[in-house]
């Protein structure tokens, strides 16, 4: 299963992002006693309830997910590559740089993946996830924008984060299914035009050809400021070859009527001259 990380980016206390959320999914294992680290992926705070992310995150292997439920697999081996959607409350989330999976106080009530996602080829990699209470904005934790258009331009500067691991945390577990808690960030110039399909934002690999996405960070945003606001343009997807590059966006605007739709109005696309 691809997700992203920030390979070449820089650590960043969470307060400077207040609306960077960490999504990860994992669960006890019955036969070990350990936790079981199903998935690691990045979200975006888009209001006092719901976090943006993208849908694969919502997936792991059945394999995991049955020693989650205690289950011995017959033929565990066989297909060990068969996918599933874990359970809502298997997700846990850092917010402002605080860990609810800590605390019974803030947990996941439900997610709603686009309704023509396509697991197999990550078609629509976008999923919003409904917090059971709405958390407190303050100097920690605060919603990001969501513009209603947004026009790219060649040599745009757009910023992106993520909660994934860095190489040596890698080599270190030597599995990219270990939590990772450090925020980081970096910048990307934006290029337009083929092979970027309409509905994404690609990156110019020739100006920065070391700032890129790889394993960890998927659901993470793609920002740019507008008049002292910062408005979330791109989301980190687990098709980057749809841009023949290491990263690729998957923009939210094309997504605003859905989003509004399935948040019942308390997510609005605002309209600006962009």
């Amino acid at each position: 299963m691809p997700d992203n990380r920030v390979e070449f980016g820089q650590l960043s206390p969470p307060s400077d992002w207040p609306w960077a959320v960490s999504v990860r999914s994992e669960c006890l294992n019955k036969r070990s006693n350990r936790t079981e680290v199903l998935s690691t992926c990045s979200g975006v705070l888009i209001g006092s309830k719901h976090v943006l992310t993208a849908a694969h995150c919502l997936l792991t292997t059945i394999n995991s997910y049955l020693r989650c439920k205690g289950n011995e697999v017959a033929g565990e081996f066989e297909f060990p590559g068969t996918t599933v959607y874990v359970a809502a409350k298997f997700i846990k989330l850092t917010i402002g740089g605080k860990d609810w999976s800590e605390t019974s106080s803030l947990s996941i009530k439900k997610y709603i993946k686009f309704d023509r996602f396509m697991s197999q080829h990550y078609d629509n990699d976008i999923a919003i996830l409904e917090l059971t209470h709405p958390v407190v904005f303050d100097m920690k934790i605060n919603r990001i924008c969501l513009p209603s258009i947004y026009t790219a331009r060649n040599g745009h500067v757009a910023y992106f984060l993520g909660y994934g691991l860095t190489k040596g945390a890698l080599e270190l577990a030597g599995t990219n299914r270990t939590k990772s808690t450090k925020l980081r960030e970096d910048f990307v110039q934006l290029r337009v035009g083929p092979p970027c399909p309409v509905n994404f934002l690609c990156t110019n690999s020739q100006t920065h050809p070391t700032r890129h996405t790889t394993p960890g960070d998927s659901g993470g945003p793609l920002m740019r400021e507008y008049r002292g606001k910062w408005y979330v343009i791109g989301l980190v997807i687990g098709k980057p070859d749809v841009c023949d590059h290491k990263s690729c966006f998957l923009r939210p605007t094309s997504y605003c009527s859905w989003i509004n739709r399935v948040t019942r109005g308390r997510v609005i696309c605002q309209r600006i001259i962009y």
